[in-house]
């Protein structure tokens, strides 16, 4: 037997209050050493290098008027850490609850003796600060119902064996198992397959290709059917076995090949085993490096004879051996275990009920003896490749030491890598162009008509949000409450390493986010070009077209409106200049091409609000009516 030893990578016991089980673990593939643990208060928590975060990731109970059971599954989405792309930053959780009124996006119809149902709920992550979920991307996928509370989604998972430039990208699977003592709906038993986009009314779209899409009787969403008590499947990139169904058959845990369109229960299992002696909870395909499988690449979680074990399975025998077994790192050999791949396909277990977190590695083997001479070479060794080490480190400093500057720079590109730093809207209107730090062409064109959500940052802060719904559109109380906000920001002092940062970030038909980050000052040093009142104004004109384009019922009028010179006031509140009521970006990532008319005059205030008016007129987004109208305006307030 190999020499393996759990480690504990987290003790969650009492980190939590009231806490009594932490129920499901996934890793989080954003970050080494980082999961995702849900607990039986209906919380997922992010666990980073083995502490538990000051605050729940996502508090289910809170934010949903429903009668929970629990958190039954858990996922990821295939391109949760591609940027900018669909689904990053997205995932899906599965809970089941008391029945409520009939749904537009639960499966089936609805049997009166049914008294629960399953729902699937998409999330995202805060685009700015990934250790907290925006709450307004919360949107419901599907229900399925239920018989009882006892059962539900088990699995949610997608195929990481299918690449993102393949159609079948980004497919959503949810297994369901069946209940045999109650009467059951025809999904139950089976696995549904959606891909989880919102298309027009529909929350899902149901793939083209799923087999049972053109039969009038069976629900288009399922792919597979018949597997009974299915509690997992598994994918895999080996040809002869694509995909794995765990599940029960009249008392007996079954390892079932399987393929799309297939009734699982007219297959012949590769492996068999009888319970209750021999229980199969998990398989797992594993890649990983640390346990050396001798019969094959699949490793069971079983409790055989009431000791919980890893085993590993040979498909082309089905002969399995014993790994270890999993009474290490605060584990009981009698424990409830949920066992899951971390980002390097390594296995590791959550002790449910103990509450630890662990993994399995190998064990450090005792050293050999060696005599006195080998070490006494190998002492000399060590201290001369240290010696060699600290030099080399010393003139590698000397030669590359960072002028302030270079420190402010690489700083920069650490703190905003990946945003876009500015945001304008093309020649023609239609859409709008995205640029990265020190680019002059744009990095991305993006079609307003596509835009369909965008929010805008403060700090920590949305303090506005634009969609198509009602309560949502822009007008000229809620651009002056953003006025309002970013004027009681700018009174505030900041010091040391405090930080104030504007953001805009939207999303597309695809659901693919993108953050643009205008302004970012940390103590004394702005790391953007532009400043403040600059990113406010650009703000304002970004919220006023967006809004236009995606929600024209619920958008207001923007006044003309040209301010009248007078004294710098005592309060910072920025004052709008100039305003109109079709707006796009008028800032550009080089020196405007054009200037304003060498105007002289003593009031500052006076000359910048004229070159505004000149710039507007250039830019085609006044008439030659409305300018001469403002211009006029502004003059007569002069005389006056």
């Amino acid at each position: 037997m190999q020499e393996l030893t759990l480690n504990t990578e987290s003790v969650l016991q009492g980190a939590r209050k009231n806490v009594t089980e932490w129920q499901l673990a996934s890793a989080n593939p954003l970050a080494a050493n980082s999961y995702f643990v849900s607990n039986d208060l209906h919380e997922i928590w992010l666990v980073n290098d083995g502490r538990l975060a000051s605050k729940p990731l996502l508090a289910l109970a809170d934010i949903s008027d429903a009668e929970i059971s629990r958190i039954t599954a858990f996922a990821v989405h295939a391109g949760y850490s591609l940027r900018d792309k669909t689904g990053s930053r997205t995932f899906y959780t599965a809970h089941t609850q008391r029945i409520r009124q009939p749904e537009k996006t639960r499966l089936g119809i609805i049997d009166s003796d049914f008294t629960h149902e399953s729902v699937i709920t998409e999330w995202q992550l805060n685009l700015i600060h990934h250790d907290k979920v925006d709450l307004e991307s919360r949107r419901e996928v599907l229900r399925v119902a239920l018989p009882s509370n006892h059962q539900g989604i088990t699995q949610l998972l997608f195929n990481d064996y299918v690449q993102q430039w393949e159609a079948d990208f980004g497919l959503l699977h949810a297994v369901l198992p069946a209940e045999s003592s109650q009467a059951l709906p025809l999904y139950s038993g089976a696995v549904l397959r959606i891909r989880p986009e919102k298309f027009g009314q529909k929350p899902y779209i149901v793939p083209a290709d799923n087999p049972f899409q053109s039969q009038d009787l069976v629900p288009p969403e399922l792919f597979v059917q018949n597997g009974g008590n299915l509690t997992q499947i598994v994918f895999t990139n080996i040809a002869t076995h694509p995909s794995l169904a765990l599940h029960s058959f009249n008392g007996s845990a079954q390892l079932t090949p399987f393929i799309a369109g297939d009734s699982i229960d007219s297959n012949t299992p590769i492996k068999q085993w009888q319970a209750p002696n021999n229980l199969v909870k998990q398989v797992f395909y594993y890649r990983g490096r640390e346990i050396k499988h001798p019969q094959g690449q699949f490793i069971l979680l079983a409790t055989v004879n009431g000791i919980a074990q890893l085993l590993s399975l040979d498909l082309s025998s089905g002969e399995q051996s014993l790994i270890m077994q999993l009474n290490q790192a605060g584990l009981s050999g009698e424990a409830s275990l949920f066992g899951f791949l971390d980002r390097y396909d390594e296995i590791m277990l959550l002790g449910q009920k103990n509450q630890v977190l662990a993994y399995v590695k190998q064990q450090n083997l005792a050293p050999k003896q060696t005599s006195a001479a080998q070490d006494n070479n190998g002492y000399f060794a060590i201290f001369f490749s240290l010696f060699v080490l600290i030099i080399a480190i010393a003139l590698y400093l000397n030669r590359h030491r960072l002028t302030p500057k270079q420190r402010r720079l690489e700083k920069l590109n650490r703190t905003l890598k990946g945003n876009y730093a500015f945001i304008q809207a093309n020649k023609a209107k239609t859409g709008v162009e995205l640029f990265r730090r020190n680019e002059q062409e744009p990095s991305e064109s993006i079609v307003l008509k596509s835009i369909t959500r965008s929010t805008i940052h403060l700090n920590d802060e949305v303090i506005a949000t634009i969609n198509n719904e009602p309560e949502n559109g822009f007008d000229q109380a809620k651009e002056n409450a953003v006025i309002t906000l970013f004027a009681k920001e700018q009174r505030k002092k900041i010091i040391d390493q405090q930080q104030r940062r504007v953001d805009i970030s939207f999303e597309t038909d695809a659901k693919s986010p993108f953050v643009v980050t205008l302004y970012y000052r940390q103590g004394n040093f702005r790391l953007t070009k532009i400043k403040y009142q600059d990113a406010v104004e650009l703000v304002l004109d970004w919220c006023w077209l967006v809004s236009k384009h995606i929600n024209p019922e619920h958008t207001g009028k923007r006044k003309l409106f040209v301010a009248k010179p007078k004294a710098p006031a005592s309060s910072n509140a920025p004052t709008p200049v100039v305003s109109q009521d079709e707006y796009t970006s008028v800032k550009t990532p080089e020196k405007a091409a054009s200037k304003a008319p060498n105007l002289v005059h003593e009031d500052t205030e006076l000359v910048n609000a004229l070159e505004k008016l000149v710039n507007l007129k250039q830019q085609g987004f006044l008439s030659e009516e409305e300018f001469q109208q403002a211009k006029q305006k502004l003059l007569q307030d002069l005389i006056e």
